[in-house]
């Protein structure tokens, strides 16, 4: 089975909702499918086999963080659409479909991530220039 069954696999277990199956728990329960798979892999992740000198460390180090990053956000944004839905369940399902909306979308969540690194202060020209430094580093 090639590791893209495999993902489809977990991804079926909680598709990403479309049309009407959009809710907040329905992105909960996707984010959290994926968020666990993703945990599966930082805690049997080929980077603790690795030995210090090999030459792939770089490399696995980077898919290891990868994966943790993978983990990290996707509890975050469980744990904060979870608090809203508990708080105000008609605003988390608002939410929802704005997520879904501009997930369907492809290019509203860069552009959004844009705006808000804009309004907080941050330059987004900076960002891209620091991932273009760590793709040429890594293919170094």
């Amino acid at each position: 089975m090639s590791d893209h069954d495999t993902r489809n696999r977990i991804e079926d277990l909680a598709p990403w909702p479309t049309d009407e199956s959009v809710t907040a728990e329905a992105i909960c329960r996707h984010l959290t499918v994926t968020g666990y798979a993703a945990h599966c892999r930082v805690s049997n992740h080929p980077y603790f086999r690795l030995d210090p000198n090999d030459p792939n460390r770089k490399a696995a180090v980077a898919d290891y963080l990868h994966h943790v990053r993978a983990v990290m956000d996707r509890f975050t944004a469980v744990m904060a659409l979870q608090a809203l839905s508990e708080v105000d369940p008609e605003r988390a399902q608002a939410v929802a479909l704005d997520i879904a909306d501009a997930v369907g979308s492809g290019d509203t969540p860069s552009e959004l991530l844009w705006e808000w690194l804009d309004g907080y202060g941050i330059d987004a020209e900076a960002i891209v220039k620091a991932v273009e430094a760590e793709r040429l580093e890594a293919s170094a």
